[in-house]
């Protein structure tokens, strides 16, 4: 439950392969995942479903796989959004060759330099104007 909308998960785990064609294909191959999710919004009472499907080489039940699925996206979700903020990702317009990803690739670099930079308490944006106008700072930040 959060931002408006209440979500109800239900989590079930296929560890019985055998109706896969040529399932010796994935090695390692342990678990087949399904997220199935209702999604109801507070403020308009529109519910939205949705599947989702995993492939994992893990064991495990339906309450780990669905506890580490969320875990995930919690990362990748606060990941983004520190991309977004501290680097203004979503308003970029780089279409050409892989410039966006090249580009992607060289913020999370630095996000982790400022993440790992730990001789102040100043927020990621404060750390990262620092870096930007302060020498000794951004010498500071690139030997972490």
């Amino acid at each position: 439950m959060g931002h408006g909308r209440v979500e109800k998960r239900e989590c079930d785990v296929i560890s019985q392969l055998d109706f896969l064609d040529d399932h010796s294909r994935w090695p390692g191959l342990q678990r087949i995942v399904r997220i199935k999710s209702e999604r109801a919004e507070k403020k308009t009472g529109k519910i939205t479903h949705e599947t989702r499907y995993y492939i994992s080489s893990l064991m495990g039940d339906a309450a780990l796989f669905n506890t580490k699925i969320r875990q995930h996206w919690a990362i990748e979700n606060n990941l983004h959004w520190s991309l977004d903020v501290l680097f203004n990702e979503d308003t970029l317009l780089m279409k050409s060759g892989n410039s966006a990803v090249n580009f992607s690739i060289v913020n999370k670099m630095a996000l982790a330099l400022l993440d790992k930079e730990k001789s102040t308490k100043m927020s990621k944006p404060s750390k990262r104007l620092a870096a930007a106008l302060d020498d000794e700072y951004r010498s500071l930040v690139l030997k972490c």
